[in-house]
C-alpha cells in the first residue's frame, strides 16, 4: 500500500465517520431531549479522527492477515479510544476549542473519551472487519488513473477542510476576544 492509497482511505473514512457521527448525535439528542448540535471544524463533512482510525484499522487488517475478529475488536477499542483522546487534547490545546464533552456520561476520562463510545468503536470495528478485507481487493483492482484522480480529490478535500476550518476558528476566537 502506498501513501496515495492511505490518503484516499483517510478521506473516505473521514467522510463515513462524519456521516455516522451526525446520525449518532441526532439520535442521542432526541433520546436525551436536548437540542441537536453538531460541532464542525471546516466546511466539508469530514472528521479526521475517523480517518486516522479507519486507516489504522485497514493497516491492521492488511498487515496481520491472520488476525481474528476478537483480537481486531479489542485492538479497535483501544486504538480508537487513544485516537479520540489525542484528538480531544489536540483540539483543546492547539485549536482552543472543545468539540465534544462526555462528562455527562458515566465512565468517562476528563470528558474526552467514554466507555460507551469506546464500545461503539469496537462494535464498528466488528462490523467493518469483513468489508476491510474486501476493500483490499477493490484497491488492488482499481486502475492507476482512478487512484490518481481519487488521490487529487482527497488532497483537495483535506486542504479545503484544514484551510477553511482554521479560518473559521480564527474568526470565532477573534469574536470572543472583541
Amino acid at each position: 500500500m502506498d501513501i496515495k492509497e492511505i490518503i484516499i482511505l483517510f478521506v473516505f473514512f473521514s467522510y463515513i465517520g462524519y456521516s455516522l457521527e451526525i446520525v449518532s448525535i441526532y439520535i442521542e439528542s432526541k433520546l436525551r431531549k436536548v437540542e441537536y448540535t453538531h460541532p464542525k471544524f471546516g466546511p466539508l463533512p469530514l472528521s479526521f479522527p475517523y480517518g486516522f482510525g479507519g486507516v489504522l484499522s485497514y493497516l491492521i487488517i492488511t498487515q496481520f492477515s491472520g488476525i481474528n475478529i476478537f483480537a481486531f475488536a479489542l485492538i479497535t477499542l483501544i486504538c480508537f479510544s487513544i485516537i479520540e483522546y489525542i484528538s480531544a487534547v489536540y483540539c483543546e490545546k492547539y485549536l482552543n476549542y472543545k468539540y465534544w464533552d462526555y462528562s455527562y456520561l458515566r465512565f468517562n476520562l476528563k470528558g474526552r473519551i467514554c466507555l460507551r463510545n469506546s464500545l461503539l468503536f469496537m462494535f464498528a470495528g466488528i462490523l467493518i472487519f469483513t468489508p476491510l478485507h474486501t476493500m483490499q481487493d477493490i484497491i488492488k483492482d482499481t486502475s492507476s488513473s482512478l487512484i490518481e484522480i481519487a488521490f487529487i480529490l482527497s488532497l483537495i478535500s483535506i486542504f479545503i477542510e484544514v484551510y477553511f476550518g482554521r479560518q473559521t476558528l480564527r474568526k470565532e476566537q477573534k469574536e470572543l476576544i472583541d
